[in-house]
């Protein structure tokens, strides 16, 4: 088994949500850090652990993003 890092710089874990039940809003959270373990003998044994800083988001939409600020969807513990 093979081990690799998520590498940071080049990484980032993305999203799409609906909102307001008219459109789709697109954003991405940054500083996205983990592991990779990699089987190639066996890639169904293979495992990903990943985490980002919910504060790195960014969202398509202004609107969104500004809600995000105020402390709505802040709360990343309870919303997992």
């Amino acid at each position: 088994m093979s081990t690799y890092q998520i590498d940071t710089a080049h990484s980032a874990a993305q999203f799409k949500v609906r909102h307001m039940m008219i459109a789709n809003v697109k954003g991405e959270f940054d500083k996205v850090t983990g592991t990779v373990n990699f089987d190639p003998a066996n890639p169904a044994a293979s495992t990903v652990e990943a985490s980002n800083a919910t504060r790195t988001r960014r969202v398509c939409l202004a609107s969104v993003h500004s809600t995000l600020g105020r402390g709505v969807g802040r709360d990343a513990a309870r919303i997992a």
